[in-house]
């Protein structure tokens, strides 16, 4: 089953777009990369479904990063990345040097 795009109402949007709000959501998401992370993603792309929001992003692993995914079998790639990079106590990236 395909989800449907979600078409605000009137009330809570009365001059935007669905596609003005994936755009702002896609551009809020590659800021916060962009402060938190240090850089941003190469691209972005963010769709509304329903009550769901789906963020993609494209370009967020570095090059070492890259070279783990390429070397070590995939669970082991993921699980070294997801140890070394931080997150705060929801699971969420946080500012470089911070860890839960």
């Amino acid at each position: 089953m395909t989800p449907t795009p979600i078409k605000p109402s009137r009330a809570e949007s009365p001059s935007k777009t669905v596609g003005e709000i994936e755009a702002a959501i896609g551009e809020g998401v590659a800021r916060f990369q962009q402060e938190y992370m240090g850089r941003g993603p190469a691209d972005v792309r963010a769709r509304l479904f329903a009550d769901t929001v789906f963020v993609r992003l494209l370009g967020v692993l570095t090059a070492a990063e890259q070279q783990l995914v390429r070397t070590l079998p995939p669970e082991k790639g993921r699980d070294l990345l997801k140890a070394v990079r931080p997150t705060d106590r929801d699971g969420a990236p946080g500012p470089r040097g911070a860890g839960a």
